[in-house]
């Protein structure tokens, strides 16, 4: 089976960390972005799917809710 990576960024540095990247990547992936991370992929042409700015009170639940949204071998963070 074929891994599919989820990459999530919510600021600036971790989208610009992961563009190079995902532009190479050869694997499936998706991205969550929010913010100035979402801007960076838009300019990028890297394809994401919004997600709105949490606090530390619904973080998980947040988070949570994404992992529901599709089966991810490995999980990258920025």
């Amino acid at each position: 089976m074929t891994p599919h990576l989820l990459f999530t960024a919510c600021d600036a540095g971790s989208a610009n960390f992961f563009v190079p990247i995902l532009r190479q990547l050869l694997l499936p992936f998706t991205v969550f972005a929010q913010d100035k991370a979402a801007i960076i992929f838009q300019k990028a042409e890297i394809q994401f799917e919004l997600v709105s700015p949490s606090s530390w009170l619904t973080l998980l639940s947040q988070g949570e809710s994404l992992l529901e949204k599709g089966v991810y071998s490995y999980i990258i963070s920025g």
